[in-house]
């Protein structure tokens, strides 16, 4: 890297820039495994939104999670979107008994990670009476 940069590695940027926001709001945990913020005070009675990406200039999502706001945010590496993996993993630590919305930017990774994601907990999920009815 240039010596510009005031790291000399990318290894590590996006956790150490996810551990500085939660470090300032109490109301959110972090997941350092998957890289997903979450809002530790959701109410599961509403529905859960969670978007994310890559993290090329900051993980940008995470600032949105919050009351009111994202349920959880998953932030991908540099410039590379989160995985299915992931994505998977911050539904699963924001459940809703109203169901959760994906938020997709239109980046090809994110598309297709998400649309992934998406697939996976549908078919996971637990049937409830009159569930096709909801479709």
């Amino acid at each position: 890297m240039s010596k510009r940069h005031l790291f000399e590695s990318p290894e590590g940027l996006v956790v150490k820039s996810l551990r500085g926001l939660i470090a300032y709001n109490p109301s959110l945990s972090l997941d350092e495994t998957n890289r997903v913020i979450f809002n530790t005070a959701y109410d599961r009675s509403k529905v859960s939104i969670i978007s994310g990406g890559g993290s090329g200039h900051e993980p940008a999502w995470a600032g949105y999670v919050g009351n009111n706001m994202l349920a959880a945010s998953v932030a991908g590496d540099i410039f590379a979107s989160p995985s299915t993996k992931q994505i998977i993993a911050a539904i699963e630590e924001v459940p809703s008994d109203e169901g959760t919305i994906l938020v997709v930017t239109n980046y090809t990774g994110d598309c297709l990670h998400f649309g992934l994601a998406n697939e996976k907990a549908i078919a996971n999920r637990p049937q409830k009476p009159n569930d096709h009815l909801r479709r």
